[in-house]
Formats: structure tokens, C-alpha cells, sequence
């Protein structure tokens, strides 16, 4: 393609992404069940399942598992949170079970900061409530459209070296195990049951409650910049001790990188932004989504748009909520790999990863973005035991481009001690986890406790777990 087809190419994208703003009211497409089917977000899978239930109470949840326990054969039943999900989590056969009808705020303590939720909560839902209420958590990921315990079970993470996955945050939880009873578990209560099920992807049974850790609202001075990578890199470990919550973007195919630099104020002026500036950063993010879409078709092309990108960004500064400033409006679907690795081996896994993407000719027509996360001790958490970083591949438009780099990544798992984020696409064997995770078998035998006649696993979960 010469510069004056590619030229206009861009503009003429340009000029359907601020159209395509204009008649769209949402950027985030969360799935709806339609005509016997649902999609995940990503949209890669087509679920349809035989029955699809819509409980309000606990007592509903529990009628349906026990359906399910008594019916005869390989009945499944599995729940669907907003479907934020890239791995095979949710697909079934069989019933699927939608808590987007559970979702109240049972109880706040406001002396012990304590609050207890529905599981089916969407995560956007509950920080307003605490907000409210004058609490808040104390990380979060990035998409706040998540379901609480969706988030919770997959070991949905934000980013900060003192700050763990949202798991962490939980004090204890209430379980709708197989037989169709409910169990209370914490630390004190089952305790092994809880390092199990925190992670537990809805295998262990349906979290119905959750009693969730707050702390006093807080605000959040934020920074976003572009730099060159070189000098990100290199001045990696003090941007982690001198900001509470750090990340970059690294931008493929250029040497810059977008760092958003957050740390916590005493200082209550949020900033305030105008709706002109509002809508102008919402076209921005519709033209970049638009272009980084139109540059699947070739690399050259994504890596003109790349580097244009880096050079029109601005640098935007100011105070927010601390749920504002932790999490981001996501685009309408995107395609993710999340590779995380010890925090040790960080930089030059991030080095090796990018050559190796490069030579493998991958085009990564959208970002990666790094994190870093504090360790935990629950069993199959990404982060069981280390402190981490993680690397995810964000595509758009090009799914098989996505699977050929995501198995490509998968080489240098051993090599690093790499794992991989239970929510985020992965295509490796039973024999790669068992080695990835020291308590695996005893994390599969507590589950197969709980659930003998494995109603709660899908067929890909169950070449992994039964």
C-alpha cells in the first residue's frame, strides 16, 4: 500500500470512528442473551445453553443446584457474570445461571469499614454505593462493568506493589456447593476451602454473598504521559516506590510507552472536566479503537497508526475519585493474553517477549499493557507466593492473529516461571498447570469434595480439573 492510499485510508477511518461516535450510546458491550444464545464479551464464543435462569434470592440459587444435582448424567450448570471473560469459563451446555438480578448491598458496618454484597453486583454499581457512603476499595482492575464475584473468581487484579488481586479483599464468603447447601467460608471458617474457592472460576460451587474489606474514600492525583520505553524501563523501580498504583502501555513498533502515574492525596479538588472535554477525549479513544481496528489488515499500517498515536497523545493531569482513577471506560471488544511472570524477571521477560513477537511477525495492532501486583497465598492465584508483573497482549479485529500470538507467547512459560490469567485466553495442557501451581492437586481434591459429581465444570475446565 503506498503513502497516499494509506493516507487517505486514515482519514477516511477517522472520519467513520467520530461517526460511529456519534450514533453509539455505549463504548462497553456487555453480552445479552438473545433468541437462546449469549456471547462472551470478546466474542469468540457462542454460548447456548438449554435453560437460562435470572435468580433474585439465595433460596432461587439454591433450587436450581439442587435441579441440577438430582438430574441423571453429565448435567452442568455454570454463572455468567458480564461475560468479561476470554477463556472458555462460562460455555454451557446445559443451564447457565445469570446473577445480574442478585446484585444488593445487604449490610454496611461503618465502623469496621465491612460491607456485604450479592455476588451479582457489578463492580461500577458498588463503588458508587460506597462511595456514597464514604468508602471505597482499595484496588481495583480496570474494567469496573465486572460482576463482583466474577471479578473475585478469576483473580482480577489492578496494579500498585502493595496491592494484591481484588480476591484479597474478601473476608469471607457464602458458597452454594453441590448438594444444594450453604457454607460459610473465611479464613476461620474452612479455611482451605477459602485459599481454594477465592480462585475458584464457579468450580467449587455459586458464591451467593461476599463480605468485602473497605477502607475510608480517598482520593487519587493521576498522571498519564508518553515516554520512551528506555527511560520507563529504566527508571522502573523507583516509579513503583514513589507511586501507589504504576502501570505503562507499551506501544508496538515504536520506543514509547504511556505510563499513568497514581498516587494517593489529601486533596479533595477533583478535577473537574468540561463536557467539550469529555467528548473529545471520547472521540480520541473511538478514533484510536477505529484505527487500531482498521490496522489489522497490515502491520505497516498498525505501525504507522502506533506511531502517530505517540506523537498526538496528551498528557492529562488531575484529581479523581479513587475509583475514577483506577478504572477506565473499555472500548466495545478487544481480544487478551495475560503473561505473568515474578517481578524479578520483569524487565527482561518484557525484552525477550517483544523480540520473540517481533520475529514471529505478530501484529499487535492495539497495546501492552504492564502491571504489577503483591503476592497473595491463595492456591491458583497468578500470584500464589511472589510478587508479580504482568504482560497482556491486547488485540482488536484479528482473532486468529491473537491465538497464533498467544500460543507463541506460551514459549517462554518455563523460562520465566510464567502463569496465566484464568480469565484471559490460554491454550495449554493439564500438565503445564500442575506444574505452574504447587498446590494444585490439593486445590482439585478440595473442589472434588465439594462437587463429587462435577455439575459445576464445562468441558474446558474439565480436561484441566476432574
Amino acid at each position: 500500500m503506498n503513502t497516499n492510499k494509506l493516507t487517505v485510508a486514515i482519514i477516511l477511518t477517522l472520519s467513520t470512528a467520530i461517526f460511529l461516535h456519534h450514533v453509539s450510546t455505549s463504548h462497553f458491550r456487555s453480552p445479552h442473551y438473545q433468541n437462546g444464545k449469549i456471547r462472551n464479551f470478546g466474542g469468540e464464543y457462542l454460548i447456548e445453553p438449554t435453560r437460562y435462569i435470572t435468580p433474585q434470592s439465595e433460596a432461587e440459587i439454591i433450587s436450581v443446584v439442587r435441579n441440577v444435582s438430582m438430574k441423571q448424567g453429565s448435567h452442568r450448570v455454570r454463572v455468567i457474570g458480564t461475560g468479561h471473560s476470554w477463556s472458555p469459563l462460562v460455555v454451557c451446555r446445559d443451564v447457565l445461571i445469570s446473577l445480574d438480578d442478585y446484585k444488593q448491598v445487604l449490610d454496611i458496618d461503618f465502623e469496621k469499614k465491612v460491607v456485604v454484597a450479592q455476588a451479582g453486583i457489578k463492580l461500577k454499581e458498588l463503588n458508587s454505593i460506597l462511595w456514597e457512603n464514604g468508602l471505597a476499595l482499595s484496588n481495583l482492575g480496570t474494567v469496573a462493568e465486572q460482576s463482583l464475584a466474577g471479578a473475585i473468581s478469576t483473580s482480577t487484579h489492578g496494579t500498585g506493589a502493595k496491592y494484591a488481586s481484588m480476591s484479597t479483599q474478601m473476608i469471607s464468603f457464602t458458597l452454594v456447593v453441590a448438594n444444594g447447601t450453604v457454607i460459610e467460608v473465611s479464613r476461620e471458617q474452612h479455611p482451605e476451602i477459602f485459599r481454594s474457592a477465592s480462585v475458584g472460576m464457579g468450580m467449587f460451587g455459586i458464591i451467593s454473598t461476599i463480605t468485602l474489606q473497605c477502607e475510608q474514600a480517598f482520593y487519587i492525583h493521576k498522571t498519564e504521559a508518553i515516554e520512551p520505553l528506555d527511560f520507563v524501563l529504566y527508571n522502573l523501580g523507583t516509579s513503583m516506590s514513589k507511586y501507589d498504583y504504576y502501570k505503562f502501555w507499551v506501544i508496538p513498533y515504536t520506543n514509547s510507552a504511556k505510563t499513568f502515574s497514581m498516587v494517593r492525596t489529601p486533596n479533595t479538588q477533583v478535577t473537574v472536566k468540561t463536557s467539550l472535554d469529555e467528548k473529545l477525549k471520547i472521540v480520541g479513544l473511538n478514533i484510536a479503537y477505529y484505527l487500531w481496528k482498521f490496522s489489522s489488515l497490515s502491520m505497516e499500517i498498525t505501525k504507522v497508526v502506533n506511531k502517530v498515536i505517540s506523537i498526538v497523545d496528551k498528557p492529562d493531569i488531575g484529581i479523581y475519585k479513587s475509583y475514577e482513577a483506577l478504572t477506565s471506560e473499555p472500548l466495545p471488544t478487544y481480544f487478551e493474553m495475560e503473561f505473568i511472570v515474578p517481578i524479578g524477571y520483569f524487565e527482561e521477560a518484557l525484552k525477550e517477549w517483544l523480540a520473540l513477537m517481533e520475529s514471529e511477525l505478530c501484529n499487535i495492532n492495539m497495546i501492552v499493557e504492564c502491571r504489577f501486583i503483591a503476592k497473595d497465598d491463595n492456591y491458583l492465584s497468578p500470584f500464589y507466593n511472589r510478587d508479580s508483573a504482568s504482560i497482556n497482549l491486547l488485540m482488536v479485529g484479528q482473532l486468529d492473529e491473537h491465538t497464533r500470538c498467544t500460543k507463541v507467547s506460551h514459549r517462554l512459560i518455563d523460562q520465566f516461571g510464567g502463569r496465566m490469567h484464568w480469565g484471559k485466553r490460554q491454550f495449554l495442557e493439564k500438565s503445564s498447570y500442575v506444574k505452574m501451581y504447587e498446590h494444585f492437586d490439593q486445590y482439585v481434591s478440595i473442589r472434588k469434595s465439594l462437587d463429587p459429581n462435577n455439575i459445576f465444570l464445562n468441558e474446558w475446565l474439565e480436561d484441566i480439573f476432574k
